[in-house]
């Protein structure tokens, strides 16, 4: 689980939406219920909001309204955040 993780933060650092979106489906499957949820899904939702698809956010922050990455997902998942540069590390 943690070397998927890891994977899917560097992809992320590299710009990589669809890498990120799919080693957290692997995530999901092979650890569903596995110790780093919280991380996977904001890894998910990042990658999802440089997409555009701001929804995600949403949804992350109604499931996880205490989470580390709230500042973050906000910042990335808003339609300005287009305007800017995308989710640097």
């Amino acid at each position: 689980e943690i070397e998927l993780i890891r994977e899917a933060r560097a992809a992320l650092a590299a710009k990589q939406w669809l890498s990120v979106l799919s080693l957290t489906k692997q995530l999901e499957k092979f650890h569903p219920q596995g110790m780093m949820v919280e991380e996977r899904e904001a890894l998910r939702t990042l990658a999802l909001c440089a997409l555009d698809r701001w929804s995600a956010g949403e949804r992350f922050l109604q499931r996880f309204p205490g989470s580390v990455s709230t500042e973050r997902v906000k910042a990335a998942c808003t339609p300005a955040a287009a305007l800017g540069p995308k989710l640097e590390p």
